[in-house]
């Protein structure tokens, strides 16, 4: 699953949120995939909505 960084950008600017802010068990280098949009582990999304507070399918991108 892929993420869509624009997204997470947007959700953690309306929240006032760094990313050092978050308090999630997810190491820096997996963030940067994230943030990279590569491939990641459904449940490793499922921490950072759940950190966000939005639903997964808020952050995920959308395939065309």
């Amino acid at each position: 699953m892929k993420a869509d960084r624009r997204k997470i950008e947007i959700i953690m600017a309306r929240q006032e949120k760094k990313r050092a802010e978050l308090s999630i068990s997810i190491s820096s280098s997996i963030m940067y995939n994230i943030l990279a949009e590569r491939d990641v582990k459904p449940h490793t999304l499922g921490k950072l909505a759940r950190e966000l507070g939005v639903d997964v399918t808020d952050i995920l991108k959308e395939e065309m």
